[in-house]
């Protein structure tokens, strides 16, 4: 391992083995929104700069703070700066994990995802443009990593590397393989036996 991927073990080591609590706030949707919507009817204020979100209500005034606070104006690069040291670390060796969690139509499909654009939509350039700069977390870590190993590749820290992934999703307490299954017709047998190991089925 050369000195340059040394160092970078140490700093990702030092920087990001701890859990960091992000909030996001989504815009309010036009459906959801009677009338005529004025800044007095808002009860949910986010400060980035101290990272906390507020809740003024008339029966209710809560304060919390965070690691990082986002409010309906952020952007997806905004969000995907400060989680993208977890795949430099992923790339590095470690174990890293970035989950979304959140009530439904909270937005998370979103943040992770992106938008849902049509097949025709794609086709058109200016569309492709918008779609990359509304890419979530797992197509942004996804570019980041492919761009994060030819580099290495081409500076020598890398002779050769694999890839592999798989895709699974987690709903009402079963567990579907999404690029084998997509219907999500055969759930996936997960056990654990006694040594707190987890096993079941082939995952694609």
């Amino acid at each position: 391992m050369s000195t340059s991927n040394q160092s970078s073990r140490k700093r990702i080591t030092h920087q990001s083995e701890s859990i960091k609590v992000i909030v996001r706030v989504r815009p309010l949707l036009p459906s959801r929104v009677e009338g005529v919507f004025r800044d007095s009817d808002q009860v949910v204020f986010v400060n980035n700069s101290n990272a906390t979100v507020s809740i003024d209500a008339s029966n209710k005034q809560v304060q919390c703070t965070y690691d990082y606070a986002f409010g309906p104006e952020s952007t997806q690069n905004d969000l995907y700066s400060k989680v993208s040291s977890c795949i430099d670390s992923a790339v590095l060796g470690y174990n890293a994990t970035i989950l979304a969690y959140g009530q439904t139509g909270t937005g998370k499909t979103y943040s992770m995802f992106g938008p849902q654009i049509s097949t025709t939509f794609k086709r058109h350039r200016r569309a492709l443009q918008l779609m990359s700069s509304q890419y979530g977390v797992i197509p942004r870590s996804i570019q980041h990593i492919f761009e994060k190993l030819s580099k290495d590749e081409k500076t020598g820290v890398l002779s050769a590397f694999s890839v592999s992934t798989s895709f699974i999703q987690v709903y009402n307490d079963q567990v579907f393989d999404m690029f084998g299954d997509p219907e999500r017709s055969n759930p996936l047998e997960i056990h654990e036996d006694r040594n707190n190991a987890f096993s079941g089925s082939e995952i694609t």
